[in-house]
Formats: C-alpha cells, sequence, structure tokens
C-alpha cells in the first residue's frame, strides 16, 4: 500500500490565492488518493465528500439535531 504525504502549505507560502476551481481540483484529487490510502474494501471514491456546500449543509444538520437534542 503506497501512502502520499504532503507537507502542508501555509497562506504565505503561497504564491497566489487559489480560485475556488482550483480548490475543488485540489479536493477531488485528495479524495483520490485517500481512497486509493485506504485500499480494497475501504471507502470508495463516491462515498467522499469533496464539496464544500455539502459539508456546510451537514455540519449545519448536526448542529440542528444536537440543539434540538437538548431541548
Amino acid at each position: 500500500m503506497t501512502y502520499h504525504r504532503r507537507r502542508p502549505l501555509r497562506r504565505e507560502e503561497t504564491a497566489e490565492e487559489e480560485s475556488p476551481e482550483d480548490i475543488r481540483q485540489r479536493n477531488m484529487k485528495e479524495a483520490e488518493i485517500l481512497a486509493s490510502n485506504l485500499g480494497e474494501g475501504g471507502i470508495n471514491a463516491h462515498e467522499i465528500l469533496s464539496d464544500v456546500g455539502q459539508l456546510k449543509g451537514l455540519a449545519q444538520l448536526q448542529e440542528s439535531m444536537a440543539s434540538l437534542a437538548t431541548v
């Protein structure tokens, strides 16, 4: 099994700001790497959320469910 490691970039180390399309492409590539690192029988690429909008929606849903659970 091959693991890909990336050194995290700090904001000041980047030469220019990434466009939203650049970020989407980077997220998709990272999702592919994650899926390949998990190997067979692990998580399929279609099960990994790379859309920030979907992640925000899930976070809001979780917060709503947590607040309703305490009422």
